[in-house]
């Protein structure tokens, strides 16, 4: 890492893209947006005054969200709008639950501006106790109340700095994620969501866009875990000529998906999510004997693929992708290596949380959630019509024991 920007970085452009939060413009506008825990918020508030004395606005949570406004549709548009994005990394913003979404929209709002936009700023730690997340970066700042400081973070402010200029393919995870994009993503991204309009018999259309996991371990299952409430009903298919094979067909499994809501609700959705195959290949060069790649080789070379996949897709010239994916990280096993560890999440917490929000910035939750309670199976509609006819039947030895018992009493 280096200590404010990486290799390969040349002179400096300013581009601007379409697909922010609120269907308008990705930044730049004229302010910086500061990323923070509580714990951190008189930091915050001395970065921006001194930003103000240099004639630069900021936008804090606590002051810039206006009254009334909801955080959860407020800041995710404050990032995209931004002309940069500070993040103040410390062990408590590490351990907070809203920092893996705010440092996946600023670095979404990154790779669709095609420059170097988000900034981490080491509050009181290092980076070898940084999480998974975080590794693959190779610029940040160390916090320090000195000019050098300053003078970097103006710098990188007021500097528009192409990211990945200069893109090494002889690392294996950039090749793989070059291979994934021309040999699959390319091909079934375009027209994702006017084929997933047409399945029919569903009670919900399906997520419009693809879901694609990368697991921290790169283990790809061959299924969906039932556990995690994933029940397959069907595909979004694809048929394309390719490489002399006729009528190639691309699959994408459809779920249904049910999981509790932020307030606590049963709700459903259908949607097409996959595991990422390219990771697949990643953990089998680790476990075989062929390649030797080593656990830290995997784990770098995933991170390298997750880098590259996202500047490719939100590069300005893949218009007719952007908007048709969700990529989600899933920390599927545990994690002792470093001073910030985690525990093994459950797949179906990482997915809600990763669809909810992003249902939540597009403003289509209504559209493609519906509560379980307002559904009605195909099971239990065939148990409601049983139990009326066996009331029918029940009804009708009734009477027809009332009839006999009559012309008894008459005889």
């Amino acid at each position: 890492m280096s200590e404010l920007f990486g290799t390969g970085l040349g002179e400096g452009v300013r581009r601007r893209d379409s697909g922010g939060p609120d269907g308008g413009e990705v930044g730049p506008e004229s302010y910086v947006f500061i990323s923070h825990d509580r714990c951190q918020g008189t930091v915050a508030r001395e970065l921006k005054r001194w930003l103000l004395d240099q004639n630069i606005k900021t936008f804090i949570y606590e002051d810039d969200v206006p009254g009334g406004a909801s955080v959860v549709t407020a800041v995710p548009c404050a990032i995209y709008k931004s002309r940069r994005c500070l993040l103040i990394i410390s062990r408590e913003f590490l351990e907070s639950d809203y920092f893996v979404s705010e440092y996946t929209w600023a670095m979404d709002r990154q790779s669709r501006l095609g420059v170097l936009s988000c900034l981490p700023v080491l509050y009181r730690i290092e980076v070898d106790d940084l999480p998974v997340e975080f590794r693959h970066i190779n610029h940040f700042l160390r916090y320090d109340d000195d000019d050098d400081f300053r003078r970097k973070l103006v710098d990188f402010i007021r500097d528009d700095i192409p990211i990945a200029t200069e893109i090494h393919v002889t690392q294996t995870g950039v090749g793989l994620a070059w291979s994934y994009f021309y040999g699959y993503l390319d091909i079934v991204l375009p027209e994702f969501d006017e084929r997933a309009n047409k399945l029919t018999g569903l009670q919900l259309p399906v997520y419009p866009k693809l879901v694609i996991v990368l697991p921290v371990s790169c283990r790809c299952p061959e299924t969906m875990p039932t556990e995690d409430n994933f029940r397959p009903i069907g595909f979004v298919k694809y048929n394309k000529s390719r490489a002399a094979v006729r009528e190639r067909c691309y699959k994408n499994s459809v779920y249904n998906f049910q999981f509790k809501s932020r307030n606590g609700q049963l709700v459903d959705c259908h949607l097409a999510i996959e595991f990422a195959t390219p990771l697949l290949s990643l953990y089998q060069m680790n476990e075989g004997s062929v390649a030797r790649l080593t656990k830290a080789q995997m784990v770098n070379e995933r991170h390298r693929f997750k880098e590259v996949i996202t500047q490719i897709l939100g590069l300005r010239c893949m218009d007719k992708c952007h908007g048709k994916y969700l990529l989600v990280d899933y920390r599927d096993e545990d994690d002792q290596t470093t001073t910030h560890s985690w525990r093994r999440e459950r797949l179906s917490q990482v997915v809600a949380r990763a669809i909810e929000n992003d249902m939540t910035v597009a403003g289509v939750l209504d559209r493609y959630i519906r509560p379980v309670r307002a559904a009605t199976s195909p099971g239990a509609s065939v148990a409601v019509k049983g139990t009326v006819w066996l009331n029918v039947v029940i009804v009708g030895l009734l009477f027809v024991s009332m009839i006999c018992g009559g012309f008894t009493y008459l005889r």
